[in-house]
């Protein structure tokens, strides 16, 4: 079994629950089992590997033709320009101020609860970053990610929820368990007056049975936070968190202000 783990990984049908313990996959979501029997421990420690040589970039130009910084803009227009062919795939390092990388941005959910987390340098040692809370979960999409099965939105969905599930350390579950992800909405952030991020804000309802309780990876402090409430300490959390969740208060304050007579 540990042979058949270490070979086929998320794809074996057992998983090890401790050293010299394993499992069943297909009863991984039976909340009807002890908890302690459906935990997963890693075979080894599964740092996500950053997206290095080319990721999904847009053209500068046309999307300034159709959008707005640091506004929402709808999911439609932007897969509309990739397309066109508006986009191309490039090297994140190199210094092209003609160009907006996207990226996925994945907030993972609980009915009304999000979840937050203080990512490690790792992740982003930019100083608007570093040891700042955070919702998302973000990567850059790479080339490889766009297949048959996503081909309507260039594999963004798909490769926003395989970087939170390897950073969570969640085993791949199947779309049929109650997993669903979509993508709500695109906003475009600058954070250097030369480059900008096009960010592809995705919604990822955790399986009922998850719960992040104990330190994961380089993730620190995790925690839910009920979004029906506003947000306390907003400047707490980083640029990009901040921008959704100001976006998500105010939806949320325009559809309170309809329902008034």
């Amino acid at each position: 079994m540990s042979e058949d783990i270490l070979e086929r990984r998320d794809a074996s049908p057992f998983f090890r629950t401790a050293p010299g313990r394993f499992f069943l996959r297909e009863f991984l979501t039976d909340t009807n089992i002890p908890e302690e029997f459906r935990r997963p421990v890693p075979t080894r420690r599964r740092f996500r590997e950053l997206v290095r040589g080319p990721a999904l970039a847009i053209d500068g130009n046309a999307l300034a033709k159709i959008a707005v910084e640091d506004t929402v803009i709808n999911p439609d227009r932007i897969l509309g320009l990739l397309r066109d062919g508006a986009c191309r795939y490039d090297d994140p390092r190199d210094d092209d101020s003609t160009i907006v990388f996207v990226r996925s941005f994945v907030c993972v959910h609980r009915k009304a609860e999000i979840l937050t987390y203080r990512p490690g340098r790792y992740r982003d040692d930019r100083d608007a970053f570093v040891s700042r809370r955070t919702i998302g979960f973000t990567t850059l999409v790479h080339p490889d990610e766009h297949t048959l099965f996503n081909l309507g939105d260039f594999g963004i969905v798909d490769s926003g929820v395989r970087a939170a599930r390897i950073d969570l350390d969640v085993p791949e579950i199947p779309r049929t368990d109650g997993v669903m992800a979509s993508l709500r909405y695109f906003t475009w952030t600058r954070l250097d007056v030369r480059k900008s991020d096009l960010l592809a804000v995705i919604s990822f309802e955790c399986p009922a049975w998850f719960e992040p309780t104990r330190r994961r990876l380089a993730l620190n402090d995790l925690s839910w936070m009920d979004t029906a409430e506003p947000v306390v300490d907003i400047g707490d959390f980083d640029p990009w968190s901040r921008s959704v969740l100001l976006t998500r208060f105010n939806k949320g304050q325009a559809a309170d202000a309809e329902k008034k007579p």
